[in-house]
């Protein structure tokens, strides 16, 4: 069967013209995009401030967001939530005593040796990774499972950083 086109403009939103294509088929109706014009400039100018004032303030929260474990006694955590927060709040402190010490690694090493190291630790970061999924994996879907996926990222954190001191000495 052929297909009968018309224009009708859709949307609504002011300064904005965009126009589809309809049909009509054996099957029913059909769409189809035939072209979409900009908006006015001013309403450009309008939704780049809009933007650029919803990034501000994202950027002005999110050092607050990021220190959530600061006003948190993680020793004496009693909320599911506040234990999943003082446990990811561990593991980036593991993390970056793991960072600082692979980096005093390197710094001592030949290119050979920093290419090895480099090798290693990006299979290392798999194998942690994999086998925290696995770990947690019974407790996936689960308020706890951050608990345990942290603390495992932790665990696996501060041993491979005690390797890396050892092979320093």
């Amino acid at each position: 069967m052929r297909k009968r086109f018309q224009t009708s403009p859709i949307g609504g939103g002011r300064n904005l013209r965009s126009r589809f294509r309809v049909g009509v088929t054996a099957s029913g109706p059909t769409r189809r995009a035939a072209r979409v014009d900009l908006p006015a400039s001013g309403e450009v100018n309008r939704n780049a401030w809009l933007a650029l004032a919803t990034v501000s303030l994202l950027l002005l929260i999110a050092p607050a967001l990021a220190d959530e474990a600061d006003g948190i006694d993680c020793n004496n955590a009693m909320t599911q939530q506040d234990m999943n927060i003082c446990a990811d709040k561990d593991y980036r402190a593991a993390d970056a005593v793991l960072n600082a010490t692979y980096r005093k690694a390197m710094a001592g090493l030949d290119d050979r040796s920093k290419d090895l190291l480099r090798a290693a630790q990006r299979n290392w970061i798999k194998f942690r990774d994999t086998e925290c999924t696995y770990e947690s994996a019974q407790n996936e879907g689960g308020s706890i499972y951050p608990l345990v996926y942290a603390g495992c990222l932790t665990t696996l954190t501060n041993e491979r950083t005690r390797q890396l001191k050892a092979g320093q000495q």
